[in-house]
């Protein structure tokens, strides 16, 4: 037993801090939607609210990436997380949509660098842990922010009001911090390493960094499968009701069974991966994304959509893990990475349901899925002729990447 633990030390702790930072940013996300009901907050002012919270993510990954580097992820979590724990204490006081934007949008500038912290140390250990395990990341942060964090949302506005569910919003935020400052350990830069705050060489790294096409290329699959599981998330509960006639519960049950297969996905295939090599398991899981994309959105049948949201997590799933794996061949410090990385991945999660509800609007919900289907297939056609290693453990440790400082874990 001593030597399990020993073994699997980080594991064992940083798994954790990604559930319990997904508790707390799914608690806090359907508490603010139901308090917005709450308030008499229009559709439309409900978007620009969880809008608003997505600007602020995307203002802060950048800047929270090279704060990374420059003092390390623990500093950079645990500070972000206090300021963004005080900031639901006082959320419940912005009783206006307007003020609730604002309120969100500056909460969600300090969360990005929880965001930024944790993906920074996942890529720099990704390869000692295994690239198996390349879809746990997302899996753990799931668990608590599409799961656990909603239903306690929910039962703590309903059960004990609005007020009192933010101040256990801020205690999340507490216990997350906490577990933080034992998982994670900064590592001091060395000397001449950090030379100020924003040197030459920082935006050197940046600019090489963007004209690295296998990161945009990476990066831009991280686009899609957010903004495909944001659109997801946002349309198919209304398509369920309108399209299907089905009950509130129902289709809430769909979403569920959704997340359930996504988090399968992302926990069981990364072995598939190792076995089948990255290309062939990228391009499988993008056949699988059109196919479940055009039973979505081509057949006005209840069991097809069925098979195609099933189908949908599959392939999110399997695009996530051979996305992380990915990442661990691309030089560069993590910091600067993951927060690049990060600005792609919001921006797909807020311009998804955005596009999303214009071509919804126009065209039907079901067109919001079909005109999902060939940003697949041109991101398959753009990386057909790449050169792919052909398992994933053949890809090089992160420490021997040119220009990385990696961090150090307990």
């Amino acid at each position: 037993m001593k030597a399990f633990l020993s073994k699997n030390k980080f594991i064992l702790g940083f798994f954790p801090l990604v559930a319990c930072n997904g508790v707390s940013v799914g608690t806090a996300g359907i508490a603010v939607t139901l308090y917005a009901v709450h308030m008499g907050a229009t559709p439309v002012q409900i978007g620009m609210i969880r809008g608003f919270e997505s600007l602020g993510i995307i203002s802060g990954v950048f800047l929270m990436g090279l704060l990374v580097d420059q003092v390390g992820p623990r500093r950079v979590f645990i500070t972000g997380g206090l300021l963004g724990g005080a900031g639901y204490l006082l959320v419940f006081f912005a009783q206006t949509p307007s003020r609730l934007m604002v309120a969100v949008g500056v909460i969600g500038f300090f969360v990005s660098s929880r965001m930024v912290s944790m993906n920074s140390v996942f890529m720099a250990r990704l390869k000692a842990i295994g690239h198996h395990k390349s879809g746990w990341y997302r899996a753990s942060h799931s668990v608590g922010f599409s799961f656990i964090g909603p239903l306690l949302g929910g039962a703590l506005a309903k059960g004990v009001g609005y007020h009192l569910t933010f101040q256990v919003i801020s205690l999340l935020f507490l216990a997350s911090i906490l577990l933080a400052a034992i998982v994670l350990k900064d590592e001091k830069p060395g000397k001449g390493e950090a030379p100020g705050f924003f040197p030459q060489e920082t935006w050197n790294q940046i600019r090489i960094l963007l004209k690295n096409k296998r990161f945009i290329q990476v990066a831009s699959t991280e686009a899609l499968i957010t903004a495909t599981m944001s659109c997801f998330n946002t349309f198919v509960v209304v398509m369920a009701l309108e399209d299907y006639g089905l009950s509130q519960q129902t289709a809430a049950g769909l979403v569920a069974l959704h997340g359930i297969v996504f988090i399968a996905a992302l926990f069981l295939l990364g072995r598939l991966l190792a076995r089948m090599g990255s290309r062939f398991f990228y391009f499988t899981s993008l056949f699988l994304g059109l196919a479940a994309l055009s039973l979505l959105g081509g057949f006005r049948s209840l069991p097809l959509a069925v098979v195609g949201l099933l189908l949908l997590a599959i392939s999110l799933g399997m695009l996530t893990v051979v996305n992380y794996s990915s990442l661990t061949e691309i030089p560069g410090e993590r910091g600067k990475m993951a927060g690049v990385y990060g600005l792609f991945s919001v921006s797909g999660m807020a311009l998804g349901p955005f596009v999303g509800g214009f071509i919804g609007g126009a065209f039907g919900l079901r067109a919001v899925f079909l005109g999902l289907a060939p940003l697949f297939a041109l991101l398959g056609a753009f990386r057909y002729r790449e050169r792919w290693p052909e398992k994933a453990s053949s890809l090089p440790a992160p420490s021997a990447l040119e220009g990385e400082r990696e961090t150090v874990i307990p």
